[in-house]
């Protein structure tokens, strides 16, 4: 089991892995400048459960569940797909417009810079360089195929090289920053189970 020691005043010493089948009668965590007893007597009942902390005797306890190994990197995986898919509907929605003859070739440039930024990102941002390269090849793979279709198809009706730039990139712009929300998403639930087994405390208000 694992006891987090604080002083009289409240202030954390330190995180002590502590084994019940020995029942250690002191400890030293890393904060503190002396042994600390534990009080076993009438710590666990006859079920074997803990009931109040060896350290202070406080009743109120937390229990900790961890979740399984590979549940962190499909989460990751499943808001990565999801940046990818995002990514994939904009390619398609600026080429119909480009096809349509909303905008023209010049113009075409900087959304496209504005939506790929996420997946360049990627490579460096993801929760992991597997990951990382995933959604990098995914997301260039997109581009290609984009690209290979309007140069195919062309345009409808001739538009400007320069014409149309405002919507497209205002338009590149938000799903731009989706994509970086997702990618946030990602990276935040794929260290949440370290972090809460780890070092993150309950608030003071709750403890």
């Amino acid at each position: 089991m694992r006891v987090d020691v604080r002083s009289p005043s409240g202030e954390r010493l330190g995180r002590v892995e502590i084994d019940p089948d020995t029942r250690p009668v002191r400890i030293r965590p890393a904060g503190a400048d002396r042994d600390l007893f534990l009080e076993w007597d009438g710590v666990i009942d006859d079920a074997g459960h803990l009931r109040s902390c060896l350290a202070c005797g406080h009743p109120r306890l937390y229990r900790s569940r961890s979740l399984p190994r590979l549940t962190p990197f499909v989460v990751a995986l499943a808001f990565g797909g999801a940046t990818v898919a995002l990514l994939g509907w904009a390619l398609r929605s600026v080429r119909n417009t480009y096809v349509d003859g909303e905008v023209g070739r010049h113009a075409m440039i900087p959304p496209l810079v504005l939506l790929m930024l996420p997946t360049i990102w990627s490579l460096s941002w993801a929760p992991g360089a597997t990951l990382g390269l995933l959604l990098f090849v995914g997301g260039m793979g997109l581009l290609v195929v984009q690209c290979v279709a309007m140069a195919k198809v062309g345009q409808a009706f001739p538009c400007p090289p320069s014409s149309g730039m405002g919507n497209t990139v205002m338009f590149a712009a938000i799903v731009m920053v989706g994509q970086f929300i997702l990618l946030g998403l990602s990276n935040a639930l794929h260290l949440l189970p370290t972090l809460a087994s780890d070092e993150v405390e309950p608030p003071h208000w709750l403890t």
